[in-house]
């Protein structure tokens, strides 16, 4: 499983309360209850982390292809 971030479209900046699950493209909100939401944590908890999200003009992260 490998997600995102999701980067805000006004300030550019990476939200904290929301991430993209990159196998098919789901918006996961950050809730307790979401059991998408704790997969992610528990994926996180294992040391990995998400990949830099493409800025809200559609740019691709510097480094990216």
């Amino acid at each position: 499983m490998a997600y995102s971030e999701v980067r805000d479209p006004v300030t550019g900046a990476a939200r904290d309360d929301v991430v993209r699950r990159e196998s098919d493209g789901a918006f996961i909100p950050a809730d307790p209850g979401n059991t998408d939401w704790l997969a992610y944590r528990a994926w996180i908890a294992a040391g990995n982390a998400p990949a830099a999200g493409r800025d809200p003009t559609g740019d691709a992260p510097p480094g990216t292809p």
